[in-house]
């Protein structure tokens, strides 16, 4: 556990996170695991659809525990030596629990864009078919079983939020060094390679996170 530096990735799919994680942060060293692809090397049918993906998490958290994905990506890190890893695909509060209580130094990132955003990129997986998607989204977001897909409250749970609104065709545009700066400014207050002062916006929702706190509501302080 010592010396290991873990960045999670959350965020509803079509948000950017495997982007991130292949295209940025393993450029910095960070070596990619996926729970994702754990979750299918425990299935049969590798190339079933994102429904049935999700049914196959869902039973598998349900007879194996909650944190299971993220207890056998902790067993694949514990085998390699000292170095950084990035977790993609975390979708469920019981994994989160489990990173952070086994390494020191888990830092959560979430990704968010926007329906509209990722449908555009993501919709020829889905053939066009928007009504799929959405059903697929919604479930996504805030299924209410235990073991299910909690992405709304992952985000709750993040150290910070990277906006990823727009289409990234190639590395060398505007858009695209403008989120790896973004990404990597977040990669040094992790490494303590660099101080920076909040930015006005991270300063005002740091006052309403404080705020929230004030909240009576005992599962979501808004």
């Amino acid at each position: 556990m010592v010396g290991k530096k873990i960045i999670g990735l959350t965020g509803p799919f079509g948000s950017g996170c495997s982007y991130i994680a292949e295209k940025i942060l393993s450029l910095k060293g960070y070596k990619y695991i996926s729970l994702s692809e754990i979750l299918r090397d425990n299935i049969v049918d590798k190339d079933c659809s994102r429904s049935d993906l999700q049914d196959k998490g869902n039973e598998i958290r349900a007879k194996s525990g909650a944190g299971f994905l993220a207890d056998e990506a902790i067993k694949k890190i514990d085998s390699l030596d000292e170095g950084k890893f990035v977790i993609d695909s975390i979708r469920n509060t019981h994994e989160i629990e489990s990173f952070k209580k086994h390494f020191p130094e888990f830092y959560l990132l979430a990704v968010w864009a926007s329906k509209d955003t990722r449908w555009e990129r993501v919709k020829g997986k889905y053939n066009g078919d928007l009504s799929t998607f959405e059903k697929d989204d919604k479930r996504d977001k805030d299924e209410k079983d235990e073991n299910g897909q909690q992405i709304t409250l992952c985000y709750q749970m993040a150290d910070a939020i990277i906006l990823n609104e727009t289409k990234i065709h190639a590395e060398q545009t505007d858009d695209f060094i403008k989120l790896k700066t973004i990404v990597e400014r977040y990669v040094d207050l992790i490494e303590k390679n660099a101080m920076y002062e909040p930015t006005e916006m991270e300063t005002l929702m740091a006052m309403a996170y404080a705020n929230s706190m004030r909240s009576s509501c005992t599962q979501r302080k808004v």
